[in-house]
């Protein structure tokens, strides 16, 4: 595995590669999008940058995990062939750096939580795309919000580029799987896994003929029965928009945040509805199978 902390611009689709974007700090679930990158067939980048413009307190910033050396390691014997690790000061170069607006998608949800969050996501991934110009990007479902605008914010501008999406990979119990997660306690990681739980109350109550409003409310009441889970957010979306689903909808992100023990969780479940007939992504399982 080759490791490089700077790029030409030349480069510039000069050969054909798959790129894996991550703020390191690896686990199972940056490894399933390495294996996803597999199969199409081409040299596998995969960039580690902790990016500070996303983070709303400098503090969350500096607490952000970090090991590099163990990364680097986990890479090399995930299939990684060339691991990008550029300085703070080479990405968020003032003369480079073409600042992105999330807009009025961005500041919903997570974003209104965390104001400018996916302006400084965007910013970067383009920054990160302008460097790297490769044939396939590879992102995680987990991060609902975080992969439509992408998808809608700088698509258009890297025609050559293909977006793909990979299925959120989950713990046994239904954690999905997140950096943060290794600063939570271990009552805290049990806990943690009602996430999964809620979403999949909602799920079934809507996809059984449910209005929106009653299926929310049988998932909160379950989940608000945990008094270590602070509740943000639980809404159901169009997947296609990110607006509120309407008779004609049939792709749809099932959306939950909450805090616990301190540290900011997210969530989500994807489903479709063909023929009349739901068909939900839960994610995969560490050994790689569907779950239930």
């Amino acid at each position: 595995m080759k490791i490089i902390s700077t790029l030409k611009y030349e480069r510039a689709h000069s050969e054909e590669i798959t790129f894996v974007p991550t703020m390191g700090s690896l686990h199972a679930g940056h490894f399933s999008l390495i294996e996803k990158a597999k199969d199409f067939s081409c040299p596998i980048w995969m960039s580690i940058f902790v990016n500070k413009l996303q983070f709303n307190k400098n503090v969350d910033y500096k607490n952000y995990p970090r090991d590099l050396n163990k990364d680097i390691s986990n890479a090399e014997i995930a299939g990684v062939d060339v691991l990008f690790t550029p300085d703070i000061n080479y990405i968020l170069n003032k003369e480079s750096l073409k600042y992105i607006s999330s807009g009025d998608k961005g500041i919903v949800l997570e974003g209104e939580s965390r104001p400018g969050h996916f302006d400084g996501v965007l910013t970067v991934v383009n920054r990160l795309l302008e460097l790297i110009r490769p044939k396939y990007i590879v992102l995680g479902k987990k991060d609902a919000q975080q992969l439509f605008l992408i998808k809608k914010k700088l698509e258009n501008n890297y025609p050559r580029t293909e977006f793909i999406s990979s299925s959120t990979v989950r713990e046994d119990s239904g954690l999905a799987l997140s950096s943060r997660n290794k600063l939570l306690s271990n009552s805290a990681i049990e806990v943690s896994a009602e996430l999964f739980k809620c979403l999949k109350i909602f799920y079934s109550a809507f996809s059984s003929g449910e209005s929106v409003e009653v299926s929310r409310a049988k998932a909160k009441k379950y989940i608000n029965q945990y008094t270590k889970i602070e509740l943000d957010y639980l809404e159901i979306v169009d997947a296609s928009s990110f607006v509120k689903p309407k008779e004609d909808t049939f792709r749809y992100f099932i959306l939950i945040a909450a805090i616990i023990d301190g540290v900011r969780l997210i969530d989500n479940i994807y489903f479709e509805k063909k023929n009349n007939r739901y068909y939900v992504d839960l994610g995969i399982n560490l050994t790689g199978e569907g779950n239930k």
